[in-house]
């Protein structure tokens, strides 16, 4: 092999090897420092509001906000930034949800990761739940995870009363509309505050909301790259507060990306020759 070849060859491996390592990246982080704050309280006033996507960008660091969240019901409901003092909230922090009894009620926000999706092995997703509101209706909090065209992977239900479970954080089972039949005890009481992390895997995952002594294990309902993830909070008496997001994976190198790499290394190879 002559020189000029062989040394176009070993550059475009040694680019292939750097570029497919593996290194997490953050595909979304927020603590909303820096949002406009409309609710300083836990309570939302009269009314259904909602704040836009302009606003919760301004305080996230990686990735965005999908459109602007919605709310609404019969009367005050929240998706907004608040100042209130709450256990585990660092002001400002995301006030999602509804005080009072209202089977109507619906509030989402939905995160969009950065870049095109990731994949689900090896992505961890991490935030911090304060049970504002638990009563003894049907209420909860629903994260689910979704790829680029909508197509559900997950859903983890924060319980917070009825059928949703009193202040429990379940799976969803294959089954659509249905709990895993394990579940973990993580809000004491209102105003209890917890870390979720979930850990996701090829075929599975697992959340653990009661400081790492128990995982609860789910399985997804179909397979795809994960591109957003949704906060609902349905139904009576559901009324959480949010804070401290973050999104980890690790991207899958293109390889039709890596080709490209490499041929550019051997192009730029021989013009140096």
């Amino acid at each position: 092999m002559k020189k000029t070849h062989r040394s176009c060859f070993l550059g475009a491996v040694s680019l292939i090897t750097i570029a497919s390592s593996t290194h997490a990246a953050t595909v979304f982080s927020s603590t909303f420092t820096g949002t406009n704050t409309t609710v300083a309280y836990t309570s939302p006033p009269a009314g259904n509001n909602a704040t836009n996507a302009a606003n919760l960008n301004t305080g996230t660091q990686v990735g965005t906000w999908l459109a602007d969240p919605t709310s609404t019901g019969t009367s005050g409901t929240a998706v907004q930034v608040s100042t209130g003092t709450l256990n585990g909230m660092t002001s400002p922090w995301l006030l999602i949800g509804r005080a009072g009894n209202d089977t109507t009620h619906l509030s989402t926000a939905t995160m969009d990761l950065e870049g095109a999706g990731v994949a689900l092995n090896g992505t961890t997703i991490s935030l911090t739940a304060n049970l504002i509101n638990s009563g003894g209706q049907n209420g909860g909090l629903l994260i689910t995870g979704y790829t680029s065209s909508g197509t559900a992977l997950f859903t983890s239900v924060m319980g917070n009363g009825g059928s949703f479970g009193q202040r429990d954080l379940s799976t969803a089972s294959d089954t659509a509309g249905t709990l895993d039949d394990t579940d973990l005890d993580v809000w004491s009481a209102n105003n209890t505050s917890a870390t979720i992390s979930f850990a996701l895997g090829t075929s599975n995952y697992t959340i653990t909301g009661d400081g790492g002594t128990t995982n609860l294990a789910g399985s997804y309902f179909n397979s795809g790259t994960l591109d957003r993830i949704e906060l609902k909070a349905v139904g009576s008496k559901a009324l959480w507060g949010i804070d401290n997001i973050s999104v980890v994976a690790i991207p899958e190198p293109s390889s039709t990306c890596l080709l490209g790499l490499a041929g550019l290394a051997c192009i730029l190879r021989r013009r140096k020759i």
